[in-house]
């Protein structure tokens, strides 16, 4: 999931937060954490991604009411 953080592929990152494996009681409460920021760091550029995406459809609905 770093790294798919670090490439910036929401994508895929999206998809290793859908598919983390099961974590059992004993699992250590630093491991969880870990889990935890890399899912905040996944949210966080899907939340970025939207909002490039919202601006971009903007500036077209913007150009659209220029051209007509």
């Amino acid at each position: 999931m770093k790294v798919a953080l670090l490439e910036k592929d929401s994508k895929k990152a999206f998809e290793l937060t859908q598919n983390l494996p099961n974590l059992k009681d004993d699992t250590a409460l630093e491991n969880l954490n870990i889990v935890l920021n890399l899912i905040k760091e996944a949210i966080n550029l899907l939340e970025d991604e939207k909002a490039l995406t919202k601006a971009n459809l903007d500036k077209m609905k913007q150009a659209k009411k220029f051209f007509k």
